[in-house]
């Protein structure tokens, strides 16, 4: 179904409703639906209907009210020499379990790998998440 552009307040209201049942009932995170507010813009032009999204102030209300009900993302904690000297603290470098974690941190703090490239669950690294490295 396009939107034709016949009745612009008619399409409009289209948009906001569907802004809003994909982020109140069906969960979709804002960014996501912009996406699927521009792909449908997408697809409208490349078919020469008019653009959905032209003038549609009221769509630009519904989803940053959208982004205000959702919160920002969770945000990842940065590592700082003062973290990793926390943790050092908390483990017993006298042991062979801890001295290896201190290493591991080190390493990856040092060489800034991520968790899935420093450490392996098999004998062999994968090597889609290992930073490019072949055995």
């Amino acid at each position: 179904m396009f939107l034709t552009g016949e009745n612009p307040v008619a399409d409009q209201e289209e948009l906001v409703k569907f802004a809003a049942h994909k982020g109140a009932i069906q969960s979709y995170a804002h960014a996501t639906i912009h996406v699927m507010l521009y792909a449908l813009r997408y697809l409208h032009l490349l078919n020469r209907y008019p653009d959905p999204l032209q003038g549609t102030p009221l769509v630009k209300m519904a989803m940053k009210g959208l982004k205000r009900l959702q919160g920002g993302s969770v945000q990842k904690v940065a590592a700082t020499p003062g973290l990793i000297l926390e943790v050092f603290k908390e483990l017993n470098l006298d042991n062979w379990d801890g001295l290896i974690t201190a290493l591991a941190l080190t390493m990856m703090f040092v060489f800034l790998l991520r968790c899935r490239e420093a450490l392996r669950k098999g004998v062999d690294p994968d090597p889609e998440h290992a930073c490019g490295w072949r055995t």
